[in-house]
């Protein structure tokens, strides 16, 4: 159990630290002029970079999976060329043709006094998928070999080097215009990454050149292996960018549209947080399911009770409510309404460690579909809540996207089960029949 939790760990502090991230930016573009201005300039071009960051993200599960030789690292590579071909096209329209301008002012409702700084931020921001791709590559290799302690230490030389240069940015002045947030973000980004690339490179080149044909994971081309594992991973992300604008459109059609907003900002940002505990758990899945599956269990069980006990010290104690008052500000109605969607949100924070790991389960078996189809079955079941609630009762304002959201993260853990279980069913009966026919 030890070695589980010492790599579980390092996996989850990388998590929570890299929060701070953004919290560091703001501080630099909040001493502008016009603050304003340049936060709201890089945050919709960073809105844009995290919709694409969607296409990225799966590139660690898939790395994590398939790189266990030369030969997958150098297939895992062409395919990340290819994503990296099909953003950089995109990427291109937007900062350097007038398609940018338009897209940000008619797709995202920016104000025509925000284009400037936004397609300015985005220019910047566009090489940010470049070293998420590397860095995801290597710490997918970093992951596989148990040495997740250097996720770590990237995130924190990261966030120092970030702090270094924050303050000698506010220092030189250095704080009115949105791209200074966006080359913050980059050189953050680019440090984590050459991390990541040094010690996964060291683990990399100690891989045998390939693996035997009849191995478990032995990969043959990036089409025929590990492109069909990547794709319902990338719906299943991109499916998922639709619940944040649905969400915020239903609480603008509620009885107190600001406070309901404010107030469910406030406890689903909490909420995230603490659920950051749980966003590895399908890592510890993928690495010692094989070996260990009684234990990876335990680990869930821990920290879905660890999580549930974090949230409902927030909700239930009167020193999770100073906290609120005195940490946060929260004051009155605000306060009153974040805690009755707490406590709402309560059933998402205990159930979302188990779909990770039930996540983590499909990932492990090769059946990353059920991951999508169980994701198109959440969404769906999400927005037809969402809508019904806030046509019957509007008055119940920020509990509308809370209640549902505790409901869909139930619906789609039973969905993943049904599904998982029809996907490995139909997998070994395909084997069975290859066997037989061989």
């Amino acid at each position: 159990m030890l070695r589980l939790v010492l790599f579980y760990l390092p996996l989850t502090a990388s998590a929570l630290l890299a929060s701070l991230t953004h919290v560091i930016i703001n501080a630099v573009l909040a001493r502008s002029p016009h603050p304003d201005l340049t936060i709201s300039g890089y945050a919709v071009a960073l809105s844009l970079c995290f919709i694409l960051e969607q296409a990225i993200a799966p590139l660690r599960q898939t790395s994590a999976k398939y790189v266990r030789d030369r030969h997958s690292f150098r297939q895992m590579v062409r395919m990340i060329a290819v994503v990296l071909g099909c953003l950089a096209a995109f990427n291109a329209l937007i900062a350097w043709t007038p398609v940018g301008r338009y897209f940000f002012h008619y797709i995202y409702g920016a104000d025509e006094s925000l284009l400037d700084s936004t397609v300015h931020a985005y220019q910047i921001l566009l090489f940010v998928n470049v070293f998420s791709a590397a860095r995801s590559l290597y710490q997918g290799i970093i992951i596989q070999q148990l040495q997740t302690r250097w996720m770590t230490i990237g995130i924190v030389i990261r966030l120092v080097a970030m702090a270094a240069l924050s303050w000698l940015m506010v220092s030189w002045g250095y704080t009115d215009d949105s791209r200074y947030g966006a080359l913050l973000f980059l050189i953050g980004m680019a440090i984590e990454t050459v991390v990541a690339c040094w010690e996964g490179h060291h683990l990399a080149s100690r891989l045998p050149e390939r693996l035997p044909p009849q191995s478990a994971h032995a990969v043959r081309t990036w089409k025929l292996d590990i492109f069909p594992f990547y794709m319902p991973l990338l719906y299943g992300s991109l499916v998922s960018i639709v619940i944040g604008p649905a969400t915020q459109t239903t609480m603008n059609h509620s009885v107190q549209p600001i406070l309901a907003i404010a107030a469910f900002a406030v406890a689903s940002n909490l909420t995230g947080l603490i659920s950051g505990l749980a966003t590895f758990l399908h890592q510890a899945v993928l690495n010692f399911q094989e070996t260990e599956p009684r234990r990876v269990k335990q680990l869930t069980a821990a920290v879905t009770a660890l999580s549930v006990l974090i949230q409902g010290f927030l909700s239930w104690t009167p020193w999770g409510h100073a906290v609120l008052v005195h940490g946060l500000h929260l004051q009155g109605e605000l306060l009153q309404a974040t805690l009755l969607i707490l406590n709402a949100l309560l059933v998402r924070t205990a159930v979302f460690p188990w779909i990770d790991y039930v996540n983590g389960l499909a990932m492990y078996h090769g059946v990353s579909k059920a991951i999508a189809w169980s994701k198109i079955g959440s969404v769906s079941c999400m927005l037809t809540l969402l809508y019904l609630l806030v046509t019957l009762r509007p008055e119940w304002n920020g509990m509308i996207p809370a209640i549902a959201g505790s409901f869909v993260t139930v619906f789609e853990l039973a969905l993943n089960v049904v599904l998982l279980r029809r996907a490995i069913r139909r997998k070994e009966a395909a084997a069975a029949e290859r066997r037989v026919s061989a």
